[in-house]
């Protein structure tokens, strides 16, 4: 306990305890002699104090509301923003001459006047407030490297001067008087065109001046940082060890290589095994990157300094100021951290066959049983928010296929065996009634949302599909009730004749072969006569099915 009455954090007690051993194993060197015995035995540290180390598996996670979007503005950056931004870019470094490039402007007011005369030309605004400027005010210095080609920035800068004063107040009668337009931004470089969030298609943002270049190039390097911290799993301090040249190939597999440094000393030179967007989104990270690291300052001469924390923090709200002509979807505010990614992969990925192996190589934990261990295990743990999130999108997956069988065919025609094989028509024929009479955006869309909504609880299966209501469930019957609110038993299936059992023309096969397989077996005149007793009747039960689907 501490003097406040409360708990030491937990590495402070660590840090306690492993003082107090170094006070035995650096006895040689202290003055008077240290302690003879080493404290506590060979007991480790975590367990003399009496915690646990589980620092992975309490890392949070970020719910589905929040990862689908930001994942979605990242790869749009990444995809589609980074080209606008690199050649607004190129366009200002272009304008902006360096002095040794410029030469004297010998007669500033016809330089202005040849400007004017061009109707093409518009009055660049300032996009952005910052220090002594205003988004919306005209952007004096930009008009005047726009109006001497890149030769100078001072044609409107001292207003000291009455000279300068009569070319501020030419530019203004003339905005006024509609010869000139104003646009925000200024710079040539037009965005791509988006679907925005109302349906309709226009640039994701108005223009670029060289404020928004420098936002929009920091944002950039954040969707890269994020985007690859997502989908690779790899540590903060892992990222941040990519250099460039980093992209390889690993087993015949794209690959990023970088320093393994959790729990080791010295350096480790790994590979994690990518996906081509993560390959893309390093090599923009890599354009954007001044220095070897390819997440750093995304302006030159600021040093190397990433600050992850303090633009994680912002990095939503400014991906949702863009707006909805952005064509980005909003994001919920959560306050984002570099450990969270890959955390929240882990249990993405455990859903899928053999996630936990794939875990295991790709998280790096030390292999216990094979390749996966408890470490990997615990970590994909899923949270209820994302045990909803897998069920939500299992639901649709269903329905997707429903989609298809309702769309090759009415609900009349389709071939249906098992109990519930007319509660399954009931179903999809006031779907079809509904979806008569529901306001349609297209028919596929309306049908996939009115059929995952009334076949929510139905599970698609090799043999048969599971209505999954419980009141009629055969593998229900007799279990304790601890059990049954568990759900349905997969392994207890009765498909011949459970209530929610529902048996379609793409299981036909199965059951055919099956029948056939029974009649060969019959056809053994040596078999044991409680043998064939239970081969008929299991002949019985499949022909109640198969007689649905065939001609004899």
């Amino acid at each position: 306990p501490n003097e406040g009455g409360g708990s030491a954090a937990p590495s402070t007690l660590r840090q306690a305890i492993e003082g107090v051993r170094d006070l035995h194993a650096h006895g040689a060197v202290l003055t008077g002699g240290g302690i003879t015995f080493r404290p506590w035995g060979e007991s480790s540290t975590i367990a003399v104090s009496g915690q646990q180390y589980n620092e992975e598996l309490s890392t949070p996670v970020i719910p589905p509301a929040v990862w689908w979007p930001l994942l979605r503005a990242c790869w749009q950056y990444i995809d589609v923003f980074s080209h606008d931004i690199f050649a607004a870019a190129a366009e200002w470094a272009a304008l902006n001459r360096s002095a040794e490039d410029r030469i004297r402007v010998q007669n500033p007011n016809r330089a202005l006047e040849i400007w004017l005369a061009n109707g093409a030309q518009a009055v660049p605004l300032h996009r952005l407030t910052y220090g002594r400027f205003r988004r919306g005010e005209i952007h004096w210095s930009l008009l005047s490297l726009l109006i001497t080609d890149g030769h100078s920035k001072l044609l409107f800068l001292d207003t000291s001067e009455s000279t300068v004063v009569a070319r501020r107040e030419r530019i203004t009668e003339a905005i006024e008087s509609c010869a000139i337009r104003t646009a925000p931004g200024g710079l040539m470089t037009r965005a791509s065109e988006v679907t925005r969030a109302d349906g309709r298609v226009g640039p994701w943002i108005d223009g670029f001046d060289p404020a928004t270049i420098r936002m929009h190039l920091k944002i950039l390097r954040n969707a890269c940082y994020v985007f690859c911290a997502a989908l690779t799993m790899m540590r903060d301090s892992e990222l941040l060890s990519i250099k460039k040249g980093a992209l390889t190939t690993f087993y015949g597999a794209p690959a990023v290589r970088s320093q393994l440094r959790k729990g080791r000393r010295g350096k480790h030179a790994r590979n994690w095994w990518i996906i081509e967007p993560v390959a893309q989104a390093i090599a923009v990270a890599e354009k954007l990157a001044h220095g070897d690291d390819i997440f750093g300052s995304s302006r030159q001469n600021h040093g190397d300094h990433f600050d992850r924390h303090d633009e994680l923090n912002k990095f939503i709200s400014q991906l949702n100021a863009l707006g909805p002509d952005s064509g980005l979807d909003p994001i919920p505010e959560f306050r984002l951290a570099p450990h969270m990614f890959r955390r929240t992969m882990a249990i993405i990925t455990a859903q899928q066959p053999d996630g936990e192996i794939a875990l295991g190589l790709q998280l790096k934990h030390a292999a216990r049983r094979a390749v996966a261990n408890g470490t990997t295990s615990g970590y994909a743990s899923e949270t209820p928010e994302w045990a909803a999130e897998f069920e939500h999108e299992l639901q649709e997956a269903v329905a997707t296929r429903l989609v298809g069988m309702w769309a090759s065919q009415s609900s009349a025609d389709i071939q249906l065996a098992g109990a519930g094989a007319q509660r399954f028509r009931d179903e999809l024929n006031r779907v079809e009634g509904e979806a008569g009479t529901a306001v349609k955006i297209g028919d596929e869309r309306t049908m996939r949302a009115l059929l995952r909504d009334r076949f929510s609880t139905l599970r698609w299966g090799t043999v048969n599909h599971c209505l999954g209501i419980p009141d009629q469930a055969a593998c229900l019957k007799g279990v304790p009730s601890d059990v049954a609110a568990t759900g349905m038993i997969p392994n207890r299936c009765q498909p011949t004749t459970c209530g929610n059992s529902v048996i379609t023309e793409e299981h036909a096969p199965i059951w055919i072969a099956e029948e056939r397989d029974l009649l060969a077996k019959l056809k053994d005149r040596k078999l044991a006569d409680h043998n064939r007793e239970q081969l008929e009747t299991e002949l019985a039960s499949v022909r109640k099915v198969t007689r649905r689907f065939t001609n004899d």
